[in-house]
C-alpha cells in the first residue's frame, strides 16, 4: 500500500480485443503477483504498483480498492483526485464510466464513487449539513470546455489560482445536487457533449480529457466549523500513433494534441521525481495545470494505468508502465480543508495555555530538584555517584525537552491568537456591513412607500380627468348632434380657395349678397392646417350636412 503522500499506482490490464488478434497478437503480459506485472518485448521487464488487476477482474474489485478509501478521505476534508492513463483503446472509459452508469453491475469508478458519496453523507452525524455541488469540463484541443453549459458558449475558460481555494476553473457551471439520481442525471447530461469519434483502434474514442469534479462542504451546526473535500475524476484521453488509428484530417490535428499534452504530463512528472530539477512545467498544458494540485500539492492522488495484453501494442504497454512507475515516486502534501469558529480557536487557545502553565509549573518542580541534587546549583561532579548522575542528565534532559515544547505551545498560542483577532476583525466587518445593508432596505422600502402612495396618487387624478373628459366629449357630442335636427336653412356650395387654405362654405344667399355672408346665415370657415390642397374630412362631414335655402312663399 502507498503511503498516504505518495501518489498510489494502480494496473489494469484488460482482455485481447478483436482487432488485436486480427493482427497476430498474442499475450504478452504475466501477472506473477497481485502487485506485479511482468512485461515481454525484446526481453522481460518487470514492474511492481500497489495493485494490478488482470482480464478477469470485475468492476466492482477495482472500485474496492481504488475509490472507496478515496470517499473516506474526501468526508474527512482532503482532496482526492483519480485519473487513468494509457494508450487508446485500453479500457480508460470503460474503468472510469462502464458502458452504462445506470448499469449496476458494469457501472464504473465515477458513478460508483458517487453512490459510496451520498451513502457517506447519510450515515453521518445529524449535526453536520452538507452541500454537494458538481462541474464537468473537457479539455479539447488545448481548450477548457463546460460541458454542463446550456448554451454552448463557454468553450475557452481560464484556470486560476487562489490562496484559499487552490487550482480552479474560472466561470464553471456548478451544479448542486441533493442525491445520487440528480448527480447521474448532470453526469448523463454532460457525457453526451464530450467529444468522441470513431479510429482505427477504437469506434468510441475520446477525442478529449475530461474532469469530473465534485465538492463537499460540510458544516459543523453546534461549533460552526466547516470542511471541504474536492474530488476530480479525471479520464485522460488516450496516446496514440496514427500508423494505427489511421488518423486524418481534424482526428489527426486532435491525436497530434492528446499527444502533446500527455508529454507536458510526462515532464512534469519527470521534473516532480528528479531531485536537481528546480522547475515544474505545469503551465506548460492546460492538463498539467488543472491537475496541479493533484500531483506534488495539496491532494490524495491515484493513477490507474490501463494496459492491453497483446504483443500488438507490446511497446505502449511498457510505456504506460514506464510512466506509472515514475509517478509512484511523486509525493503529494494532502492537507485537511478545514476552517475553525471562533469559538474552536478560542476554545484551543485556552487549552494551549493551561498546557503551557501547568508545563511551567513542572519545569520549575524539576528545575528544585535539580538544584537539590547538585547542591544549590553547582556543577555537577563528575566522578560522583553514577545513578545520581543518571537521573540529573534525565532531569536536565527533560527540562530541555519541556523548554521545546513550552515554546511550540506558544508559539501556537500566538498563532491561533492572531486568527482569533482576524476571525473577529472579520466578523465585526460583516456586522458593519449587514447593519449597512438593514438601513439601506429600510430606506428603500421607505421610498417604495413614498413612490407606491404618489403613484395611488396619480391613478386618483388620473381618473378625475378620464371622467371629466367623458363628459366633456359627451356634452360636445349634444352640442354638435342634438337630437332633433332641423333641416338647416341654406344650401351650401364649395367656393374654390387658394393654395394652402382650408375649403370656404358659401350658400345662395351668400352669394347673392357677399356682403352679409357671414350675418344672413352664420357659415363658418373650415381649415385644416395640415392639409394643402383638396377638402379636409371636417370639410367633407360639412358637405354633408350642406345646408338647404329655405322653399319660398306661395
Amino acid at each position: 500500500m502507498a503511503d498516504r503522500g505518495n501518489v498510489k499506482v494502480v494496473c489494469r490490464v484488460r482482455p485481447q480485443n478483436q482487432i488485436e488478434v486480427r493482427n497476430g497478437g498474442r499475450e504478452c503480459v504475466n501477472i506473477p503477483t497481485d502487485t506485479e506485472i511482468e512485461v515481454v518485448e525484446d526481453g522481460a521487464y518487470n514492474f511492481t504498483f500497489d495493485r494490478v488487476f488482470g482480464p478477469s477482474s470485475t468492476q466492482l474489485e477495482c472500485f474496492e480498492y481504488v475509490a472507496k478509501p478515496v470517499v473516506g478521505d474526501i468526508m474527512e476534508g482532503y482532496n482526492a483526485t483519480i485519473f487513468a492513463y494509457g494508450q487508446t483503446s485500453s479500457g480508460k472509459t470503460h474503468t472510469m464510466e462502464g458502458p452504462s452508469i445506470t448499469d449496476k453491475e458494469q457501472r464504473g469508478i465515477i458513478p460508483r464513487t458517487v453512490c459510496e458519496l451520498f451513502e457517506g453523507v447519510s450515515n453521518a452525524d445529524s449535526s453536520i449539513e452538507f452541500t454537494v455541488k458538481v462541474s464537468y469540463v473537457e479539455i479539447y484541443m488545448e481548450r477548457i470546455r463546460d460541458l454542463l453549459d446550456q448554451f454552448h458558449t463557454k468553450t475557452n475558460l481560464s484556470v486560476r489560482e487562489d490562496p484559499r481555494q487552490g487550482i480552479y476553473v474560472s466561470g464553471v457551471t456548478e451544479e448542486y445536487t441533493t442525491c445520487e439520481e440528480e448527480l447521474l442525471q448532470v453526469m448523463s447530461n454532460g457525457a453526451k457533449n464530450r467529444a468522441t469519434a470513431a479510429t482505427g483502434m477504437n469506434e468510441g474514442s475520446s477525442r478529449s480529457h475530461s474532469v469530473f469534479m465534485v465538492t463537499v462542504t460540510q458544516r459543523h451546526l453546534e461549533t460552526g466549523s466547516t470542511k471541504t473535500g474536492k474530488l476530480f475524476l479525471v479520464d485522460l484521453a488516450g496516446s496514440e500513433m496514427v500508423r494505427k488509428t489511421h488518423a486524418s484530417g481534424q482526428q489527426l490535428e486532435e491525436a497530434k494534441t492528446i499527444n502533446k499534452s500527455l508529454s507536458a504530463l510526462g515532464l512534469v512528472i519527470n521534473a516532480l521525481t528528479d531531485e536537481k530539477a528546480q522547475h515544474v512545467p505545469y503551465r506548460d498544458s492546460k492538463l498539467t495545470r488543472v491537475l496541479q494540485d493533484s500531483l506534488g500539492g495539496n491532494s490524495k492522488t491515484v493513477l490507474v494505468i490501463n494496459t492491453s495484453p497483446s504483443s500488438y501494442n507490446a511497446s505502449e504497454t511498457l510505456s504506460t508502465c514506464r510512466f506509472g512507475s515514475r509517478a509512484k515516486s511523486i509525493t503529494n502534501k494532502p492537507k485537511i480543508n478545514e476552517e475553525r469558529s471562533v469559538e474552536e480557536l478560542s476554545a484551543l487557545l485556552q487549552k494551549a495555555e493551561n498546557a503551557i502553565d501547568m508545563q511551567q509549573s513542572y519545569i520549575l518542580a524539576l528545575e528544585g530538584q535539580l538544584r537539590s541534587a547538585t547542591g544549590q546549583g553547582g556543577p555537577v561532579a563528575v566522578g560522583g555517584d553514577d545513578g545520581m548522575h543518571n537521573e540529573i542528565l534525565a532531569l536536565q534532559s527533560k527540562v530541555a525537552s519541556l523548554t521545546a515544547e513550552l515554546a511550540e505551545e506558544r508559539e501556537e498560542s500566538t498563532r491561533r491568537e492572531r486568527e482569533v483577532k482576524n476571525l473577529t476583525a472579520m466578523m465585526v466587518d460583516k456586522e458593519q456591513l449587514l447593519t449597512q445593508a438593514g438601513e439601506l432596505m429600510t430606506e428603500a422600502e421607505r421610498h417604495c412607500e413614498v413612490h407606491r402612495e404618489k403613484v395611488e396618487e396619480l391613478e386618483g387624478e388620473k381618473s378625475k380627468l378620464m371622467d371629466e373628459m367623458l363628459e366633456v366629449k359627451e356634452e360636445l357630442r349634444q352640442v354638435t348632434f342634438p337630437a332633433t335636427r332641423e333641416p338647416p336653412p341654406h344650401t351650401h356650395e364649395f367656393a374654390p380657395v387658394p393654395s394652402r387654405q382650408a375649403p370656404v362654405l358659401l350658400s345662395e344667399t351668400c352669394e347673392r349678397n357677399p356682403s352679409s355672408r357671414a350675418r344672413s346665415c352664420g357659415c363658418m370657415l373650415r381649415s385644416s392646417s395640415r392639409t394643402t390642397s383638396g377638402f379636409t374630412r371636417t370639410s367633407m362631414r360639412a358637405t354633408k350636412w350642406a345646408h338647404r335655402a329655405p322653399a319660398r312663399p306661395r
